[in-house]
């Protein structure tokens, strides 16, 4: 580390407006927070959640005009990391548990980039282990590894600094009155230069350049002013009743705090030089597995909606712009048909463990859409349970078989290419009455439960979908419902809620191209995810239904006006929800949404079976490392022991067997020489009874 003392003493006095909280940068965190990753999702919602943050867009919400903040910044010192750090033992045994997983269950990069997009179901569900069951211990070790890499981002972040500036700051922030929110480019600038010129006579200081500091110009400027805070970063406490510049500058060398940092994401700390242990190819893994639970974060934590202060339908919780702040506000209507035709999930797998999992519709008491309806895949199929059934053999040790329930999420959208029928049926379809999951309650009820009237409907691995059939009752308590969507799968009330703007070709083609499907027995184009067009290409291969296709096609995002929220996240796959803007904003505040996103898998071995390899229940105890030695984990600290060729992880059952190889060759010994001594014994016999006949 190395301290870089600053002999000059520059002060900086700035000024910047800002249209909405969201825009706003952070006051000791600019520079980690501007270091654009565009590999990362949602990069820009770095700090979004900050008190800083959050006290700023409260206040704006109440104002609603322009956010002008003015600062004057002293740096004395800078401090940097030296070049190729050692990380923490701590941090090391962290990224070695996950590198085990990986190594056990051969996850390669292109594995996690196929979980990274829900592509998480094996084609093999059952088998013997380790042949026919590896594609399920991958899925096994990959799904432990992400959970590990999750609570690796909670427990450390998603960036190491590398350098902080150590100083103070003094910071004036103004919200003005709505009126400022029409103000052109070159009134916003003079603004900035007002503000500055009210600042510097607060602070008793005169300034130069092309504003002077006077009683006039603060004057004119506080007008304009409906909240105003002044905060001090650093330095002694800076007194209401004597705002004095000189008392604290004079205090500050006593008192410094960091007043910026600069960083770099956490997997690029992964590297052959910090972790010896690993060779290129493993490094190249688990890089790729700490950038997916950093993507992770952050996309839990996007809020997408409209972001334009003037626009009608400005959500101001958003942070990341949907560019659609258009709509028309609708309500529950008693008698047309709603949105959402109800939810299923389909199970497959041994009976015992899909009992409690398959979720059938309350519409139809089936897994299937009401009329009018259509179903639409939301999640790719997650394996959920696995258990492993072991046989004792005599001749080859424990012979164990592992199945897994594997579970596939459907919903029911109104069908945007069947017109409203002249009469509707008042109890087809659900109102919607929010979601909660294990971790974050019902925007509705502030708790873990469902609205008056509503009950939940249990699917995924946490989410509780409210429904209610009761308009009456349960209309008060409810949100008009804008769709689902998820990584994989699009949203099709997105052209049904945007009746207006769709385009009647398009719609035409849906028509065709649904019905042409079911003609020929169902069909997915195998790149479907990647086209655009609505034409069933040449490419196709055989598939159980229709969801998936139609569910690839339609557009990821809500409809105009609506705001898209995050219903939760499965395995590595996010499930977003569609209200209209701001339709949440006053009924909850808004919170970070901690990690982990990614739940560990559940797998036991059946009853009975004491001698199944512990392998596959138990986290991974060493692994091969970069050398040709083994690296064991011993009280939680990985350390290099003797030189191995490769791992051995079912090393109980195979010594099992080997002892059983040994006492069947006794056993095979011992009745082969029983039997040699009986025909020694009979032959003998006889010779004597030969000699004992009496002779005439």
């Amino acid at each position: 580390m190395v301290v870089e003392p600053k002999k000059s003493s520059d002060l900086d006095l700035s000024s910047e407006v800002y249209e909405s909280g969201s825009s706003c940068t952070s006051l000791t965190a600019a520079s980690i927070n501007s270091a654009m990753d565009v590999g990362l999702s949602y990069y820009q919602i770095s700090g979004d959640f900050s008190f800083e943050k959050e006290s700023i867009r409260q206040q704006s919400s109440i104002s609603k005009g322009l956010i002008v903040r003015t600062q004057l910044r002293h740096k004395r010192y800078t401090v940097r990391l030296l070049p190729d750090s050692t990380p923490h033992p701590r941090f090391r045994n962290r990224l070695l548990d996950i590198a085990a997983h990986l190594r056990r269950g051969n996850v390669t990069v292109k594995t996690i980039d196929d979980f990274d997009k829900g592509g998480i179901e094996p084609t093999s569900r059952s088998g013997a282990m380790p042949s026919a069951g590896a594609e399920i211990l991958a899925i096994e070790e990959a799904m432990s590894a992400f959970h590990l890499a999750d609570l690796l981002v909670r427990d450390y972040g998603t960036h190491s600094l590398i350098s902080v500036d150590a100083g103070g700051i003094l910071v004036k922030t103004d919200t003005l009155d709505e009126d400022s929110q029409s103000y052109t480019k070159a009134e916003r600038e003079k603004l900035a230069s007002h503000a500055s010129a009210s600042f510097a006579s607060l602070l008793k200081v005169s300034v130069g350049g092309s504003f002077t500091s006077n009683e006039s110009v603060a004057t004119n400027y506080g007008r304009k002013v409906t909240h105003s805070r002044v905060t001090s970063y650093g330095g002694p406490i800076f007194q209401a009743n004597d705002l004095n510049l000189s008392k604290w500058e004079s205090g500050l060398d006593d008192e410094l705090v960091v007043i910026d940092r600069s960083g770099v994401p956490i997997y690029e700390l992964i590297s052959s030089r910090s972790l010896s242990e690993l060779d290129e190819e493993m490094i190249g893994r688990l890089t790729k597995t700490i950038r997916s639970a950093i993507t992770r974060y952050y996309t839990a934590n996007a809020v997408i909606g409209c972001m334009d202060p003037s626009s009608a339908y400005y959500d101001i919780d958003a942070n990341v712009d949907s560019a659609e702040c258009r709509g028309e506000t609708s309500t529950i209507s008693e008698s047309a048909r709603l949105p959402l035709g109800g939810v299923y999930q389909k199970c497959q797998g041994p009976a015992e463990l899909c009992d409690t999992l398959a979720v059938k519709n309350a519409a139809t008491g089936d897994f299937t859409c009401p009329t009018g309806y259509l179903s639409v895949q939301l999640l790719p199929p997650q394996v959920r349970t696995c258990t492993n059934h072991c046989e004792r053999s005599v001749w080859h040790g424990a012979a164990c078989q592992q199945e897994c329930a594997t579970t596939e999420l459907h919903w029911c959208s109104l069908d945007p290419t069947v017109p409203e029928p002249p009469v509707v049926d008042g109890n087809i379809g659900f109102i919607f009455g929010g979601l909660y999951t294990d971790k974050e309650p019902n925007p509705l009820t502030q708790q873990y439960s469902c609205p008056e009237y509503s009950w939940p409907v249990a699917v995924g691995r946490r989410m509780r979908i409210c429904l209610s059939s009761d308009r009456e009752l349960s209309g008060k308590h409810a949100m008009l419902f804008g769709g689902f969507y998820s990584c994989r799968f699009g949203n099709p009330l997105v052209s049904y809620l945007e009746q207006n703007a769709t385009n009647p070709k398009q719609r035409s083609a849906v028509s065709k191209s649904f019905n042409r499907t079911i003609l020929l027995n169902v069909v997915e184009p195998v790149n479907v995810l990647a086209r655009s067009s609505l034409d069933i290409p040449n490419d196709q291969v055989p598939l159980d239904d229709y969801s998936s296709l139609f569910a690839s096609i339609w557009p990821k995002r809500c409809p105009s006006g609506y705001t898209t929220h995050l219903a939760s996240m499965e395995d590595t796959c996010q499930v977003n929800f569609c209200v209209p803007a701001n339709t949440i904003k006053v009924k909850k505040k808004r919170y970070l949404k901690r990690p982990p996103f990614v739940a560990p898998p559940t797998l036991y071995s059946s009853a009975g079976t004491a001698w199944a390899p512990d392998s596959l229940l138990d986290p991974p105890s060493s692994m091969a490392g970069s050398k040709g030695e083994t690296l064991e984990r011993v009280d939680g600290t990985w350390t290099r022991s003797g030189a191995i060729g490769q791992p051995d992880f079912n090393k109980d059952s195979r010594w099992l067997r080997q002892v059983n190889i040994i006492l069947g060759s006794v056993l095979a010994i011992f009745a082969a020489a029983v039997i040699v001594v009986g025909v020694f014994l009979v032959l003998v016999c006889r010779r004597r009874g030969f000699h004992a006949v009496p002779t005439s």
